[in-house]
C-alpha cells in the first residue's frame, strides 16, 4: 500500500502515519511519501519534468528518474505560498479591508459572509489555522473575480510570483514539460496561462486531480 499525503515529509511524521494505518491493516506493506511525491508520479509518471501544486497550498519540484531531484525551500501561506487558496485569500482580504476591491465585490463579501473587519483580524491573529481562514474565501474569489478587474490583477500577481518562485528556477535544467495540479489550478486556469504567457513560458498542462495518474503508474 502506498499512501502519500501532505505533512509527511519527515521520517518522524511517516512513521506516525504508518503506526496509524498499521493499526487499522496490520498484514499490508505501507510507504508512506509527501502529497508532492504523489502529485508527481501521478502528472509525470515515468517521464521527467517539473510537477506543481497550487491548491490550498503550492509546492513544485523537479522530477527525474521517478525521484523528486530538487523543490524550493517551502515557507508556508505568508511567505511562499504564492498563488495556494491560502495566499490569495490572505492578499484579498488585505485589499477588502482597505477598499480595494470594487464596491460591488465589497459588498457582496459583506452580504455572504456577515463579517466585520474586527472578526477578520481575530480570526487572522487570535484564532487557530488562519490559512484555512483564508483559504475559506477562494470559492468567492472563484466566483467574483471575473467581474471585479482589480480582482483579476490580484490573481494575475499572485500567479506571477508563482511562477517566479516555483517554476523558473527549473528552466535552465533542461526542463521539458510542466504539469500542475490543484484546485486553483484547475478553476482559474485561464489566469494561470495567461501568466505564463506574460512570462514569455510554454504552457503547462493543467490536470485537476493526479489520482488516475497515479493509480496508472502504480499498475505500471
Amino acid at each position: 500500500m502506498f499512501f502519500y499525503g501532505a505533512g509527511c515529509s519527515t521520517e518522524e511524521r511517516q512513521l506516525k502515519v504508518k503506526n496509524a494505518l498499521s493499526v487499522i491493516l496490520p498484514a499490508t506493506d505501507i510507504t508512506i511519501d509527501t502529497d508532492l511525491m504523489g502529485a508527481a508520479r501521478g502528472l509525470l509518471g515515468k517521464q521527467s519534468g517539473v510537477a506543481a501544486i497550487l491548491g490550498t497550498g503550492a509546492n513544485s519540484c523537479l522530477y527525474r528518474q521517478e525521484q523528486i531531484i530538487e523543490k524550493p525551500i517551502s515557507l508556508g501561506y505568508m511567505l511562499s505560498d504564492f498563488g495556494s487558496g491560502a495566499t490569495l485569500g490572505l492578499a484579498f482580504l488585505q485589499k477588502l479591508l482597505t477598499t480595494q476591491l470594487s464596491m460591488e465585490t465589497i459588498s457582496h463579501f459583506i452580504d455572504t459572509f456577515n463579517l466585520t473587519t474586527e472578526d477578520i483580524l481575530e480570526a487572522l491573529y487570535k484564532k487557530k489555522n488562519p490559512n484555512t481562514f483564508c483559504a475559506s474565501f477562494a470559492p468567492f474569489i472563484i466566483e467574483h473575480h471575473q467581474h471585479d478587474e482589480r480582482l483579476k490583477a490580484l490573481i494575475l500577481e499572485q500567479f506571477h510570483q508563482f511562477i517566479q518562485y516555483y517554476i523558473l528556477p527549473f528552466f535552465n535544467k533542461n526542463t521539458t514539460q510542466v504539469k500542475i495540479t490543484g484546485s486553483i489550478a484547475h478553476h482559474f486556469s485561464p489566469l494561470l496561462l495567461q501568466a505564463f504567457e506574460n512570462c514569455e513560458l510554454e504552457a503547462p498542462e493543467i490536470i485537476q486531480s493526479p489520482t488516475e495518474g497515479l493509480i496508472q503508474y502504480h499498475l505500471s
